[in-house]
């Protein structure tokens, strides 16, 4: 044992003065990845178009009509909360009685247009029904004539 020599003994000593002396290169390569990654992320798909065509499949040719559902449909993922991406501080806020008031007086065909604008575009998959009985509160939601 007297005799045994690690092999790595000066592995950081070596490391160290390396790059103190090589400092762009983990800078390099850094940069290199976070544009690698941000190039990687898929666009984000034209909410207008992609509104304009769940529309469409609904039977609402009118550009006026369209304009309301769609900003309905906007107003009520914003007031639950599901427009948001899972980390933004918004999605933790909710106002209840906004999104009551907007869809108190709707017919049972325009919430079935909301709720299909809803899932196919605002809140991408997300039923609106199941969200108004999980996120609004019980006094709101027992008020609620379209569920």
């Amino acid at each position: 044992m007297a005799n045994y020599k690690p092999k790595n003994k000066n592995t950081m000593t070596k490391i160290i003065p390396f790059i103190t002396k090589h400092w762009y290169l983990p800078v390099f390569v850094v940069l290199l990845v976070g544009y690698l990654w941000k190039k990687k992320k898929v666009e984000p798909v034209n909410k207008d178009d992609s509104a304009n065509i769940a529309l469409s499949a609904k039977g609402v040719k009118d550009r006026a009509a369209q304009d309301v559902y769609k900003s309905i449909t906007a107003q009520v993922a914003e007031g639950l909360g599901t427009a948001y991406s899972w980390y933004n501080p918004f999605r933790w806020l909710e106002d209840d009685k906004k999104v009551y008031e907007i869809l108190k007086d709707l017919s049972i065909q325009d919430f079935s247009i909301v709720k299909k604008l809803y899932f196919e575009t605002y809140a991408k998959g997300r039923d609106l029904s199941t969200d108004l009985a999980n996120v609004l509160d019980d006094k709101y939601y027992a008020m609620l004539k379209n569920k």
